[in-house]
């Protein structure tokens, strides 16, 4: 997993960043925890995988992106669009997903 350096983190879990990125790694499932990846099909900007899937993801995709992390479906969904949005007013492009790859360190 590759984490991005300015990693977006929901409201909901604040503060609770490390353990996620931890429990994530080993594979741990969270029953609310969504992340939030760019999109494996390169088409779409990002994919939000609820946090009990990933284990399946990282069998099918060798380098999963991840850009941020939220509570549940719904902040991740308000998320994505504060990140489209933010990359736009930073860089006057749509395409965010390739901005972030750009900039990814």
């Amino acid at each position: 997993m590759n984490w991005y350096h300015d990693l977006y983190v929901g409201e909901s879990i604040k503060g609770k960043e490390k353990k996620i990125k931890r429990k994530l790694e080993r594979n741990a499932g969270m029953i609310n925890v969504h992340v939030i990846t760019l999109a494996s099909n390169g088409v779409d900007v990002f994919d939000i995988i609820p946090a009990w899937e990933i284990k399946i993801f990282k069998k099918h995709f060798n380098d999963l992106f991840i850009v941020g992390i939220a509570g549940d479906f719904d902040e991740a969904v308000l998320m994505t669009g504060d990140i489209v949005m933010e990359k736009y007013k930073e860089t006057g492009r749509l395409d965010t997903g390739k901005v972030i790859r750009e900039n990814w360190e």
